[in-house]
């Protein structure tokens, strides 16, 4: 279970795992989604400090899943300590509490463990803003779309009273927590990657996902088939990629177009457009709509 990369942060050691029938299930989205990008598993096993999980069998991803959860206990234990700390203080009537992430673990979903993809479980980071006396504290917001990346400075710029440079991009998220009338989050947002082999080195892959309410588009720069394209409502787990059916091409060339803005507006370098030949290589696999 170790990685092999030296360690300085000591936070506490967790136990051994118990055997794998009394730990965790697999997740339901444990499987690789039909025709995935291939670029995806050919980078995965160039680095096993990075990716030790490509050969696992599943009683090891059961004793990761309980190791991961042993972790996240350690960072709740840790928050509750500040929380306390605020209390005891008397500040935690006047303190906005901000948790966040800069990314997520694939958590054994996908087979993956780690970052740098843009399944849900990696991107989909916490981005949970709490301020003094909030009438509806626990609650989550699964209408309006929100970057944590982008919109983490605006929202603290905002509860600080701090007007926003102009030159910042995103937005606070302030009125979105307060339930003001007519807030709304972002239309679609943009995430970019590098498939990196080996922590600290470029892959020399890269990708582009945008995202809106509802649809997730994902393109990168290199293999066969470099796309997907997933419902994000039905298909939370993300095993159904739509790029590959005839069922929903006005919507996945809308994302197409949206994404092609996008890299233009922002003089992204990246491949722009996709062409033709890398939409749907040869006939589209068998069962495919």
């Amino acid at each position: 279970m170790e990685s092999g990369m030296k360690d300085d942060f000591k936070n506490g050691s967790i136990p051994p795992p118990p055997p794998a029938s009394e730990c965790p299930p697999i997740p339901a989205n444990f499987a690789i989604p039909e025709n995935e990008p291939q670029v995806i598993r050919e980078l995965q096993p160039l680095s096993v400090t990075t990716y030790p999980t490509v050969k696992w069998p599943e009683s090891n991803w059961r004793q990761y899943l309980w190791a991961y959860y042993r972790l996240i206990e350690k960072v709740d234990a840790r928050i509750g300590e500040i929380l306390k700390a605020l209390k005891d203080s008397g500040q935690d009537e006047n303190t906005i509490i901000v948790f966040a992430s800069d990314h997520g673990d694939g958590n054994g979903s996908h087979h993956w463990n780690q970052k740098t993809i843009f399944y849900e479980e990696v991107v989909g980071v916490p981005f949970i803003v709490r301020p003094p006396k909030c009438s509806h504290a626990g609650t989550r917001d699964k209408t309006n779309l929100v970057c944590m990346n982008t919109d983490f400075f605006p929202t603290l710029f905002d509860y600080a009273g701090i007007k926003k440079p102009d030159h910042l991009p995103g937005k606070s998220v302030r009125d979105l927590v307060e339930r003001k009338p007519n807030a709304k989050g972002h239309d679609f947002v943009v995430s970019q990657n590098d498939l990196a082999p080996i922590s600290g080195r470029s892959g020399k892959v890269y990708g582009r996902m945008l995202r809106t309410s509802r649809y997730k588009y994902i393109r990168y720069s290199k293999g066969t088939h470099k796309e997907q394209f997933f419902d994000e409502m039905l298909d939370p787990g993300e095993l159904n990629d739509l790029s590959l059916k005839t069922t929903h091409l006005k919507e996945l060339q809308h994302h197409r177009d949206l994404l092609d803005q996008w890299l233009i507006k922002e003089n992204d370098p990246f491949p722009n457009p996709i062409c033709e030949e890398d939409l749907h290589p040869g006939p589209l696999p068998t069962g495919a709509d």
